[in-house]
């Protein structure tokens, strides 16, 4: 969804995002704010937002702006301030990533785009994990993938699932 609209805006323009950062674990809802700051001459602009997903191995990047998922929602509006929003409900693992407030900006000679400050969101997953004691006891324990240290955290499954893992006693 891309909403259009003219804005009063100087040649140097600034979107400004909120937060920084924002950690949260999974089924929780994640808000980001986008504001732009302006004074001066009129231009034509509409918002748009980006997510850059970071693997170990590779780098995605997708417009959430034009999903159609029903968890995400993003509206922008001109009053009382040019300002866009977007809500992710019930967050997943793969929603972590930098989140980028956007405007195109049209007409003019030159078109073009201006990039948000940039929203870091880490969700954490739970795992229970089974831990053999000494003399073959099992006790299993709640953690989440950032407290896990980075050993563990490669041990775990690519595609890992909230699950229990077992490894049973060596003789």
């Amino acid at each position: 969804m891309l909403l259009v609209f003219s804005v009063s805006a100087a040649t140097e323009l600034e979107l400004l995002q909120s937060p920084s950062s924002l950690r949260l674990q999974e089924a929780h809802s994640a808000r980001f704010s986008c504001l732009l700051q302006h004074n001066g001459n009129a231009v034509n602009g509409s918002f748009y937002w980006h997510h850059i997903e970071i693997t170990f191995s590779e780098s995605q990047v997708r417009n959430v702006s034009t999903e159609e998922d029903g968890r995400i929602t993003f509206f922008s509006s001109n009053v009382p301030s040019f300002h866009s929003v977007l809500i992710i409900e019930d967050v997943r693992y793969a929603d972590s990533g930098l989140y980028y407030c956007n405007m195109a900006i049209h007409g003019g000679s030159h078109p073009r785009k201006i990039t948000g400050t940039g929203t870091r969101l880490i969700i954490q997953e739970i795992y229970a994990v089974t831990i053999i004691l000494n003399g073959g006891k099992i006790a299993e324990v709640q953690k989440t993938i950032s407290s896990l240290s980075l050993q563990e955290q490669r041990s775990l499954p690519h595609a890992c699932t909230p699950a229990v893992f077992f490894n049973p006693p060596t003789k």
